[in-house]
């Protein structure tokens, strides 16, 4: 699986492989751990709750809003662009 038209949630318990997952064009909700080591965009907003973590090495762009609370960690060293504002 390349693309998700539409939204996508990770919670705690997810055995889905998205490891080939490139692009979702709706937003993405982390809720635990994810390695989604293909995915370069996110249309909508990025969501990152506490104690989550996103490995997103290839991650380059958001197109919404990207919401980091508390002690989640987001590691996406490639990304250069957020369509809106940083919230931490």
């Amino acid at each position: 699986m390349k693309k998700i038209n539409g939204n996508l949630t990770i919670q705690k318990g997810n055995t889905i492989d998205y490891s080939e997952l490139e692009e979702i064009t709706g937003y993405l909700s982390i809720n635990s751990s994810a390695d989604l080591k293909a995915l370069k965009s996110v249309g909508g907003y990025l969501y990152i709750y506490s104690s989550a973590d996103l490995k997103a090495p290839n991650l380059k762009s958001v197109g919404g809003y990207l919401y980091i609370y508390s002690s989640a960690d987001l590691k996406a060293p490639n990304l250069k662009s957020v369509g809106y504002n940083l919230f931490e």
